[in-house]
């Protein structure tokens, strides 16, 4: 998939969260606002471990490599 596909699904999905959540407040919408909140945060503690084990990588491959 191009990131333009995946652009305007992410739109998509976020236009009909919003409208069956909040102006029409129905269970579909609610499910699907839960997803959402799920699925974002795990996309912030997949970023934090990566983030983290980088920076641990880049910690002991400098100090291994500084001798």
């Amino acid at each position: 998939m191009k990131k333009i596909h995946i652009l305007i699904l992410a739109i998509v999905y976020g236009t009909l969260t919003f409208i069956f959540h909040d102006v029409l407040e129905t269970s579909v919408g609610a499910w699907m606002y839960t997803f959402s909140f799920l699925a974002f945060a795990t996309g912030v503690i997949a970023g934090a471990y990566y983030v983290t084990k980088l920076i641990i990588t880049y910690y002991f491959y400098n100090k291994e490599n500084a001798e």
